[in-house]
């Protein structure tokens, strides 16, 4: 079947329509293809760019064209010849594919073997932390290249030899030069001297107005301080697939809105039976963002690269089953690069007990980042958990294996 899809494009001007041919109703027979997708994670683009942003290094843009058609096909697929197609001779004609197609399962994974063996070939190194981050060295000279399907951001200290690797991916594959990096992931990029702003104000004004929000009244907090909400109170709603939709749209504004992030993590443990005041709580959310739909947050070009971590917690705050919630922050020099809120799995008896499983938590994802395959990230001392009884936490039932973790880090 024909698919097609708008591209919308950083400079306002109007989305480009794209025609697709995807295949449908695939057919697998001995070899069992799992779906697969190229991840990302949303913390490697903001240190990538925090960096760029400190470094003052160039960011270039580049989208690859039919990038699934890149990929070689090593199994035998047959698909009818598509719809207007002319056909000669007998009816219900098959044709082989030789190169992968849209709607194949292994298509995305084919895609991306070709274009990581490529990279490979000329010295570039897979980040162990993020499969779709490649690294260059040559000498004193670096680049990096972050891949998402097929959008890509280029960056690095020298100019030349940016541009002979630009140069490769020409002759390799079929792809357009978007210059200056300017709308990535739905993140819109806007670069100055004082560093790199990132917002996603289209993203959430569309949300607006898919939630017919665009002339109501704005908050002042996205969530009333006040309000607790259970499983049991108010109404359950006709049509819960609105209230998922619209805490998927919030979930993917997180990326960038840190000050959402606990009242996006409270909406989302209502998804299996939403009801009125969960979703009331959720339009209010919205009209929170509407009174600031262009706020973001700044990768300072005037920042160190140490790290910074902060964490904290909130005991026993969930009504229903009196678990407590972790939050953390994680600074590179004055860039936030990473943050969560997150309700813990078991129950915490204790201020303290927590406290430290907030500081377990941040100390992995802090962990994580350190390793960041020679950049030049220096880290600086966590900060401790606040309150008493810290130092006997080692005997306490149920988070032995979160103080010698945290101890040995």
């Amino acid at each position: 079947m024909y698919m097609i899809n708008q591209l919308f494009h950083p400079q306002n001007l109007p989305p480009l329509p794209k025609l697709f041919n995807v295949l449908s109703g695939e057919q697998l027979c001995r070899q069992n293809f799992e779906p697969w997708e190229t991840h990302i994670h949303d913390f490697t683009v903001r240190v990538l760019l925090a960096i760029a942003a400190v470094k003052q290094w160039p960011l270039h843009q580049m989208d690859i064209q039919n990038a699934f058609l890149h990929g070689d096909l090593h199994e035998e697929v047959y698909m009818r010849l598509p719809q207007g197609h002319p056909q000669q001779g007998e009816h219900n004609l098959v044709c082989k594919l030789n190169r992968s197609l849209y709607g194949l399962k292994q298509a995305s994974r084919n895609w991306f073997s070709k274009f990581s063996s490529a990279l490979l070939a000329i010295g570039f190194q897979q980040s162990p932390a993020d499969y779709s981050l490649f690294r260059l060295d040559r000498g004193s000279s670096t680049i990096f290249i972050l891949l998402y399907v097929d959008d890509m951001i280029l960056t690095g200290n020298n100019p030349d030899l940016l541009a002979r690797v630009k140069d490769f991916l020409f002759s390799q594959f079929k792809i357009k030069d978007l210059a200056s990096l300017k709308y990535f992931l739905s993140i819109e990029v806007a670069c100055s001297r004082w560093g790199i702003y990132l917002c996603q104000r289209k993203y959430t004004l569309d949300l607006l107005d898919d939630s017919r929000l665009l002339g109501s009244k704005t908050a002042d907090t996205p969530m009333d301080k006040n309000l607790k909400l259970t499983e049991s109170d108010g109404q359950l709603l006709d049509n819960p697939s609105q209230y998922r939709h619209l805490v998927g749209h919030l979930l993917y504004l997180t990326i960038i809105r840190p000050n959402i992030c606990f009242p996006v993590n409270i909406l989302s443990q209502f998804l299996q039976s939403p009801r009125k005041p969960h979703l009331d709580a959720a339009l209010r959310l919205l009209r929170y963002l509407k009174k600031n739909p262009s706020q973001g947050i700044l990768l300072s070009s005037a920042s160190s690269l140490d790290l910074h971590a902060y964490s904290d917690s909130n005991w026993a705050s969930c009504v229903s089953t009196r678990r407590s919630t972790t939050g953390y922050l994680i600074f590179l020099g004055a860039s936030p690069i990473s943050w969560k809120s997150k309700k813990h799995n078991t129950m915490a008896l204790s201020f303290a007990e927590a406290e430290y499983r907030a500081v377990a938590s941040t100390t992995k994802k802090w962990n994580k980042l350190k390793v960041s395959e020679g950049s030049p990230l220096v880290t600086s001392l966590l900060e401790g958990p606040s309150g008493s009884g810290n130092t006997t936490l080692a005997a306490t039932a149920g988070i032995d294996g979160d103080f010698p973790y945290v101890k040995n880090r």
